[in-house]
């Protein structure tokens, strides 16, 4: 299945303040490509935007319509995703999944790591409290 992306290509380019030639080079194809791309008059692989996706950080759903969003995969207008296409797509997912609760957790050890760092600090002052009182 085939897809037009160059809408979100364009914001996602512009969002990290790059040139067609310097998103080019990060996605690994020609500037001639990428500018077909950008302007729609080349459409990619769902495996392309796949490995596009992982490159910007991005998710898949990102570079879906809106129609396809909210109607889902099993549109009957939609041919069906091959065995290679749905477990990439579950790859994705997964990976997705596991960075959040990744950020999660760093978030909640930074939390920790501050709390630890204020309690420290409140026992150095009684250290010092009972030192200059003995």
């Amino acid at each position: 299945m085939k897809m037009r992306v160059g809408q979100r290509l364009l914001t996602f380019r512009q969002e990290r303040k790059l040139r067609q030639v310097e998103m080019a080079e990060l996605l690994g194809v020609s500037p001639a490509t990428y500018s077909r791309i950008e302007r729609d008059e080349s459409s990619l692989e769902f495996e392309q935007i796949i490995r596009i996706a992982q490159t910007l950080e991005v998710s898949v759903q990102d570079f879906l319509p809106e129609s396809l969003l909210f109607r889902g995969f099993l549109d009957k207008e939609m041919p069906p995703l091959s065995e290679k296409q749905e477990k990439e797509i579950s790859t994705v997912c997964l990976l997705e999944r596991k960075l959040k609760l990744k950020e999660q957790e760093n978030q909640f050890l930074q939390e920790k790591i501050a709390f630890l760092e204020k309690e420290l600090e409140r026992l150095h002052l009684l250290l010092e409290q009972k030192k200059t009182i003995s």
